[in-house]
């Protein structure tokens, strides 16, 4: 076992320096009162827990203290400390030579100062922890001053028994919660059976929700086709407006027909005045050069010349003659063109009539479309009134539905979701304020 073979005290309470040698057994200080004895014990408490706090332990008028422990083993702990915060630490000399300097342990000892000597204070379970190895002056021997419970946790600690005891008193703590936790569990079901009963109806209202979803689903679609019957209503009756000014207008235009009649025999006449005028010009062109030929005639004095001029002169007078059946012709033309003239002069918003026709044409056209449509806006306005019925009934059956809602809120007393409370003075029209 191992033990204090040397104590070395500078500056600590009454010690300027005292140095001690121990051996192994029992060592015995003795000296007057208050010649520093129990300062002693108090040095090496210093050294082997850091307890009690240095400043209570500076010789007056010093700044630093010191004191080394020697152990049997070869290693030695110095604890050193200066009031003025310059020095506070330990130096471990190791049984193998080794030094170290240790700093920041704060109020305890550092582990391989612990490690090293294998002596530290024992945890007595709690908050509490005792240096056995060292006794205080006027203490009883080895923990008799203590309580039994003080005394049995620090010999369990000692031989290793602490561990069944804390297990024991973890199992214990263990139980005692695990204990509160099932109370706390079983209260927390309760509760939650409590409030379950209040939902004991919430399938049932579950189901009258999915209804009324339902119901209001069917009511937006019979809305929107109603809205869409609404359009074609107001499309039919442009239409219908439409058809009345087209007929309107046909009946205004009388007989298409007779005028494209006229038309016909106005385009011929036209063509044949196109024709006459230029045989007239061909007629003007052959008098003006027989007229220059009768001149050449008078000037002819060879008789040879005069025959051969004579026979042509034949062959053009056929030709006049010709030619005059055709002037003949084209004055009875140019008569004719004369009446087609006064006749076209009836016409001579020919080229409106045209346009007109045209437009009638296409609301011909148009007319028989929107006849087409109107037998299906016939059959839209049929299905319209069968689906405005169906509506009708669809909004009587939602109002019953949501009568039947409210009455169910009212019976029930509160709301399902939010848990207020529920009278009929909530409904105002139908709605849940």
């Amino acid at each position: 076992m191992i033990y204090i073979t040397k104590i070395e005290i500078d500056n600590f309470q009454s010690h300027k320096h005292t140095v001690m040698d121990f051996h192994h057994g029992l060592n015995v200080i003795v000296g007057r009162s208050d010649s520093g004895k129990t300062a002693v014990l108090r040095a090496i408490k210093w050294v082997l827990y850091n307890d009690p706090a240095p400043s209570s332990l500076l010789r007056l008028q010093e700044t630093q203290m010191k004191v080394s422990l020697s152990f049997s083993n070869g290693a030695k702990v110095t604890r050193l400390w200066s009031s003025n915060g310059k020095e506070n630490k330990y130096i471990l000399n190791r049984a193998d030579g080794e030094e170290l300097v240790l700093e920041k342990f704060n109020r305890g000892v550092p582990d391989e100062v612990i490690e090293e000597i294998g002596i530290s204070k024992i945890d007595l379970g709690g908050p509490k922890s005792e240096g056995i190895n060292i006794g205080e002056q006027l203490d009883g021997p080895f923990l008799l001053t203590e309580t039994p419970s003080t005394r049995a946790s620090a010999i369990g600690r000692l031989i290793g028994v602490n561990f069944i005891d804390d297990a024991l008193r973890d199992v214990i703590k263990d139980i005692k919660g695990n204990s509160r936790r099932i109370k706390d569990q079983d209260d927390l079901v309760a509760h939650f059976k409590e409030e379950l009963r209040n939902f004991e109806s919430l399938d049932e209202e579950i189901k009258n929700l999915e209804r009324i979803k339902a119901k209001r689903e069917q009511l937006a679609k019979s809305t929107s086709l109603y809205q869409e019957l609404k359009q074609l209503k107001t499309a039919y009756e442009t239409n219908i407006h439409d058809i009345d000014m087209t007929e309107e207008a046909i009946a205004k235009m009388g007989d298409i027909d007779m005028v494209d009649s006229k038309i016909n025999r106005v385009s011929q006449c036209l063509e044949r005045k196109t024709e006459l005028t230029q045989l007239y010009r061909v007629l003007h062109s052959v008098s003006e050069e027989l007229v220059h030929l009768s001149n050449q005639l008078r000037h002819l004095k060879n008789l040879g010349k005069t025959e051969l001029t004579w026979y042509k002169l034949n062959e053009e007078a056929r030709t006049v003659g010709d030619l005059t059946l055709l002037k003949m012709n084209l004055d009875q033309v140019n008569e004719r063109l004369s009446i087609g003239e006064n006749y076209l002069k009836k016409f001579e918003t020919l080229e409106s009539t045209r346009s007109v026709l045209k437009t009638t044409e296409t609301k011909i056209k148009t007319l028989t479309e929107l006849k087409t449509l109107h037998d299906a806006i016939t059959l839209l306005c049929d299905a319209l009134q069968t689906e405005e019925e169906r509506y009708l009934l669809q909004v009587r059956e939602l109002s019953d539905t949501e009568e039947n809602y409210e009455n169910l809120f009212v019976a029930l007393g509160y709301c399902p979701l939010c848990h207020s409370k529920i009278t009929q003075d909530h409904f105002h029209g139908g709605q849940y304020e």
